[in-house]
């Protein structure tokens, strides 16, 4: 995949020394011929170390491609030009490239390949909240005085040409790429201030969200995840583990990445076939553990040389996101199911899980020196019995899933987002369900944990055969003349007159 390509930057991965637990990419850009760290960066990142490393590297990238754009205009003696040109040329240069398409030539040396609209939009962004987190934290030079055609050349004149952009209002020519709440804010403003418009080639039609497609739920819980169908040990039949996650997620609605934050001690089993799930924050909650009750999961997890999932200093087998969701005071919130089938299925399982397949690997894991966690969902593979249960391992059991399904079945089911088989097609397909059945919308937004109702608009919005059925049965509406505003003389004239 084409991108833009660092020259006068750098990105690290690193620690932060004397912080535990935030693992950043670090920007080095080249001043005075040597590397030199953008520390207030560093900084950013230290206040906002529950942030993903995605959100980070897109900061990271937005300043490092900025900085190189500076230089290579600095190389190539461009003339002066104002603070908002720059920032507009900039973005167009990220959206379009710096390449002339029928010379192949690059004035700037920069060699840039065309991105998207989106990607322009997300870095402007990036650069825009940081240079605000700046000014709010008094790190711009208040003595720095800038010439009309001094660009950045190292980091002081860097957040300080960033400052003079942002008091210009040069971001704002991307200014429909804020949260709403910050558009809602200056939506005055941006009538007056948007020196490139990317409005019209960004509008488009949202896609309607991909749900799990029906007709493959009762074929890939009966069928799909049975590995063995001669085995009389339930363990060596079916991939319980999978299973289990896949109806997490597909009747009780949660992120993939929710399931693997779950410890064995968040599911409780009811006497009446029901069972309570919670779903808990992987560090503020409390363990809920006997004797641990002053605890929360992040001291507990570190007494034991671990750190909460979503930690991004993890590695990639142990890590796990955690998106914001509605949680009570405790910092927890309960998965609901949709049908009772569905949670009695997920009890009946989760009690032979706890009782013997979880403890068996556990046991062999600790005898082969391995650490022992608390988390619900554990691996059987060869090479790490007991570990934590990862979202790879997840993707791949589906797969192989899918490829039973599809040898023993003649179809050609794929793990694709558009066709709603990927892991998160499972909850469109909870919060489609939800909405099919006619929920209040405030219950649908406790059901998907979600902290507004606007959030859930992607996961309950009609879909093309939902759209057509109710134009159907509006035009028999409009047949039988029950419309004010289309009279019978305009359906003649249009010839659809019965």
């Amino acid at each position: 995949k084409l991108s833009a390509v660092s020259q006068d930057h750098v990105i690290v991965t690193q620690k932060i020394k004397g912080v535990v637990g935030v693992t950043i990419p670090a920007l080095y850009i080249e001043a005075s011929g040597k590397a030199q760290l953008v520390t207030s960066l560093v900084s950013y990142f230290t206040a906002n170390p529950d942030r993903s490393m995605t959100w980070m590297r897109t900061r990271s990238r937005a300043l490092g491609l900025f900085y190189d754009y500076c230089a290579a205009l600095s190389r190539n003696n461009t003339s002066p030009m104002s603070y908002q040109d720059m920032m507009a040329r900039f973005g167009i240069s990220l959206a379009n490239g710096t390449i002339e398409p029928k010379t192949a030539t690059d004035e700037l040396q920069l060699y840039w390949p065309p991105s998207s609209i989106e990607n322009a939009k997300r870095l402007i962004s990036s650069l825009r909240e940081y240079i605000e987190w700046c000014s709010y934290k008094n790190l711009v030079p208040q003595n720095l005085k800038l010439r009309k055609d001094q660009l950045p050349t190292d980091e002081q004149t860097y957040i300080k040409y960033l400052y003079q952009a942002h008091i210009a209002k040069s971001f704002m020519f991307l200014g429909h790429s804020m949260k709403t709440s910050q558009i809602a804010r200056t939506m005055a403003e941006l009538q007056n201030l948007m020196p490139v418009n990317f409005a019209a080639k960004t509008s488009k039609i949202v896609e309607n969200s991909k749900h799990f497609p029906d007709q493959y739920v009762s074929l890939l819980l009966k069928e799909g995840f049975v590995k063995n169908s001669l085995a009389t040990d339930v363990f060596e039949r079916e991939d319980i583990t999978a299973k289990m996650i896949t109806l997490l997620m597909m009747f009780g609605g949660t992120r993939h990445s929710e399931p693997y934050h779950i410890w064995f001690n968040d599911v409780i089993p009811q006497t009446d076939g029901s069972c309570k799930i919670f779903l808990r924050h992987p560090s503020e909650s409390k363990t809920y553990m006997p004797g641990e009750t002053t605890k929360n999961r992040k001291q507990y997890l570190y007494e034991h040389g671990l750190l909460p999932r979503n930690s991004n200093s993890n590695s990639k087998s142990y890590k796990a996101g955690w998106k914001s969701l509605q949680v009570d005071q405790d910092y927890s919130a309960p998965v609901q199911f949709i049908h009772p089938g569905a949670e009695k299925m997920f009890r009946e399982l989760y009690i032979i899980y706890i009782k013997s397949y979880r403890p068996k690997l556990m046991k062999q894991r600790k005898e082969n020196g391995g650490y022992m966690h608390p988390f619900l969902f554990v691996s059987n593979w060869n090479g790490d019995i007991g570990a934590p249960y990862s979202m790879s391992a997840y993707r791949g059991a589906l797969e192989r899933a899918y490829e039973r399904l599809n040898n023993a079945h003649g179809l050609n089911i794929k793990m694709l987002k558009k066709a709603g088989t990927a892991p998160h097609g499972m909850r469109h397909y909870f919060g489609q369900a939800l909405t099919d059945l006619g929920l209040d919308m405030k219950v649908i937004q406790k059901c998907l944990r979600h902290r507004t109702i606007a959030a859930q608009s992607v996961y309950t919005e009609p879909n093309g055969d939902k759209i057509r059925v109710a134009l159907d049965n509006a035009l028999d509406r409009i047949k039988s003349g029950d419309s004010q505003l289309i009279s019978r003389n305009t359906i003649k004239a249009l010839g659809h007159y019965e």
